[in-house]
């Protein structure tokens, strides 16, 4: 199991907050100051967008190594070479100035991108787990199905304007729906629970 990191550690503590901030407006209590004039709406939309990145935060266990090939993949003297470019033609020493932005530019773009690989494969970057992503995604649509079927069997469900639904459309729509249920997984098949749904990949 990956060792934790202090970005998991820093998103547990926000999904703290965040969870507390949502009990205390779930329940009517006093917000602290800087949210007391939010509105609750937009407020609780907030919350689930931070309770959301906060999940992410926890179960992707980004690390030292995730840093150091985002880092290393980074293509440094690009801005150098922009700015170069601005300097007045009265610069002192300008042609010497742009030769060497152009020469850092070009070297991490050939050094660090040739590289990279063989540094992924040094620091034993673990790719994208597929079976996981797939069973995530899944588990997510069958979700999603239980909430359509649970909807379609509820009577009170209308049009906008208060109109009822055709029995025969809600029949074909909730029988399209099971239709399109994903089956069990085949034996054998990896199921990685930490996989945040920002992740998933048709």
């Amino acid at each position: 199991m990956p060792s934790r990191s202090r970005t998991a550690d820093k998103g547990e503590t926000f999904r703290t907050a965040v969870d507390d901030l949502a009990d205390k407006l779930n329940s009517g209590q006093e917000l602290p100051h800087r949210f007391q004039k939010s509105d609750p709406e937009r407020l609780q939309g907030r919350l689930v967008r931070g309770r959301s990145d906060a999940d992410f935060r926890i179960n992707e266990r980004f690390g030292w190594r995730g840093g150091t090939v985002i880092a290393w993949s980074g293509m440094r003297g690009a801005v150098t070479v922009a700015a170069a470019q601005t300097l007045p033609s009265d610069t002192p020493y300008r042609p010497q100035l742009l030769l060497i932005a152009f020469t850092v530019a070009t070297t991490t773009l050939l050094l660090q991108g040739l590289t990279l690989p063989r540094v992924i494969r040094r620091l034993r970057v673990d790719g994208d787990d597929e079976a996981a992503d797939r069973a995530a995604f899944g588990e997510l649509y069958a979700a999603m199905t239980d909430e359509v079927t649970d909807a379609l069997a509820d009577p009170s469900l209308t049009m906008a304007d208060g109109t009822p639904f055709d029995p025969v459309i809600r029949e074909q729509v909730r029988t399209w729906t099971e239709a399109r249920r994903p089956g069990p997984l085949p034996k054998g098949s990896s199921r990685r629970t930490s996989t945040p749904a920002s992740s998933i990949r048709n």
